[in-house]
């Protein structure tokens, strides 16, 4: 990403995203512009009020912006009391300039190296327990004479094996007994 793509305005921002709301603030600004009747002091600073307090824009593009609206509304008879101040929405300065900067740094002790270990063992136990549970799951599956998706082609491959032999059983006991019927028939 170029440096260019990051320039908005005049104002050189440090992420892409924050460019890419920037440009959306001049769009923006320009419809707001375009439509905004300056004759008119109070609607001015009516929509100038909904800007501010909405939130319209963030980014020092849409403050410029702001900044206009406001000093137009300071010369044309509002006091600077009057109208809304600009919100800033960053911070620039320390609160006490006179303390140091101090990143706090995590110190673990040793309670709390226990606490950790106390934890991993714990969740070693619930995930062997798991694992057993979860074998024994797939084991009771396998075993188990009700068709499962593991094992359905071979319950129904036996099921119609079995159809088969007891039809074909059915079948030489019909034929035997048409022979035995056909000789009595025969014999009279």
């Amino acid at each position: 990403m170029s440096d260019t793509e990051l320039i908005v305005e005049g104002y050189k921002f440090n992420s892409e995203a924050d460019a890419a709301r920037a440009r959306d603030e001049v769009k923006k600004a320009a419809y707001i512009k375009a439509r905004m009747n300056y004759d008119d002091p109070g609607s001015v600073k009516n929509v100038y009020e909904k800007m501010v307090s909405n939130r319209m824009f963030t980014t020092p593009v849409g403050n410029a912006f702001l900044k206009e609206v406001r000093e137009k509304l300071i010369k044309s008879g509002f006091g600077e009391d009057e109208v809304s101040p600009l919100p800033l929405f960053s911070r620039y300065a320390l609160e006490d300039e006179t303390k140091e900067v101090h990143i706090p740094t995590r110190i673990i002790r040793p309670k709390e190296k226990v606490e950790y270990k106390k934890r991993f063992i714990f969740m070693a136990i619930v995930n062997a327990v798991l694992i057993v549970a979860l074998i024994a799951m797939f084991a009771i599956a396998m075993n188990s004479d009700n068709p499962t998706i593991l094992n359905y082609e071979n319950a129904i491959q036996n099921k119609y094996a079995q159809w088969e032999m007891e039809l074909t059983e059915r079948e030489q006991a019909v034929k035997l007994r048409e022979r035995a019927l056909k000789m009595e028939y025969e014999g009279e």
